[in-house]
């Protein structure tokens, strides 16, 4: 078992502003600790800036259609005293779904590491698998949306506890924001064949999670007024 799944970790934070013509302004933050920290402090020290730039614009390309980045930077690149750190701002134009007033959209990038999982895609296995990396990602957004939404549907909150791993996963809308949650922690690096059938399932859980859209409906007052909303 590891012994602090916490100790070598992806810290993310995503501030994003939705406009009701349909484009998305945001910025992130992601820090990395342990050593997951300095193999890609190596990294990125080691390429130009016109390669560090190239990197950057290829991940937010993934993200959606059109998605652009306006700038970024990289903290405390050379001074290992402090943690590595990226910050970036992008922009995507016309980012959700419409359907009728119905808005549908999940949140870019939720799904870097924490979906797609390369060490499940065998149904079953026939001998232990061992693993390595990816031993605790934090995830957290926040979206400010159009006065005049209101949240529609989103996915219930996802609880895990396994001897593998742990996550957590929570929505919650308040103020005109939406907040999403995600904390997922590798408990073992190994899993013996007759373990693989139910880790697996517990991984494709979290995918389904993660890939779940949330739909808010538009309208001239549809705002949330309650003041909180949970699933």
């Amino acid at each position: 078992p590891l012994n602090d799944p916490y100790q070598d970790r992806y810290d993310y934070d995503h501030e994003l502003v939705l406009a009701a013509d349909g484009s998305l302004q945001g910025k992130m933050t992601r820090r990395l600790y342990g050593d997951i920290e300095a193999g890609l402090r190596g990294s990125y020290k080691g390429r130009s800036p016109e390669d560090r730039l190239r990197a950057l614009r290829g991940l937010v390309a993934t993200w959606g259609e059109g998605a652009k980045l306006v700038s970024s930077d990289f903290p405390n690149l050379q001074d290992i005293s402090k943690p590595f750190s990226i910050a970036l701002e992008f922009s995507l134009e016309k980012y959700p779904e419409r359907a009728g007033n119905l808005v549908i959209m999940g949140f870019p990038g939720v799904e870097d590491y924490l979906s797609k999982f390369p060490e499940i895609g065998l149904v079953e296995r026939k001998y232990d698998l061992q693993l390595n990396g990816r031993d605790c990602v934090i995830k957290h957004y926040r979206l400010k949306v159009p006065a005049e939404y209101q949240v529609k549907y989103l996915p219930a909150p996802l609880i895990l506890a396994n001897p593998w791993f742990t996550f957590n996963g929570r929505y919650e809308f308040r103020g005109g924001e939406l907040f999403l949650n995600l904390d997922f922690r590798r408990l073992a690096l190994k899993v013996t064949a007759q373990e693989y059938s139910r880790f697996r399932e517990h991984l494709l859980m979290v995918e389904k999670f993660v890939e779940e859209k949330f739909f808010f409906e538009a309208g001239e007052k549809a705002g949330e007024k309650a003041g909180e909303v949970k699933p």
